[in-house]
């Protein structure tokens, strides 16, 4: 929020909720660096399917427009509009890309 506050419209928040291909293992640590980059050895972390492969092309097309145009849009995922207090709207990649708003707001307010 004091990223946002000093810079609106520029700030963007997401959650990476996608499982690993490892046994009992959800969303772990540099699981993007494999979804992004797609590179050995990281790539075993990946499941091997359709969903991954998407999400995969989603959230490099994504940051690649955020690169390029400051604003992460792609195929195969709703409009993500900036994190403002407001709003404090996040993306959430996985296999069904979405958009919510205060995401974990009790424990938000938990902390204030």
């Amino acid at each position: 929020e004091a990223h946002a506050a000093g810079h609106p419209g520029h700030t963007w928040h997401f959650q990476l909720d996608y499982k690993s291909a490892l046994p009992k293992v959800g969303a772990i640590h540099a699981i993007d660096v494999a979804l992004l980059f797609r590179t050995e050895p990281v790539r075993a972390l990946l499941r091997n399917d359709e969903e991954t492969s998407r999400l995969s092309s989603t959230m490099r097309d994504a940051m690649v427009s955020f690169a390029k145009t400051g604003n992460p849009t792609a195929a195969h995922m709703p409009a993500w509009t900036p994190y403002e207090k407001n709003t404090r709207t996040t993306m959430i990649f996985d296999d069904q890309c979405s958009v919510v708003s205060d995401i974990e707001g009790h424990l938000r307010r938990y902390w204030q």
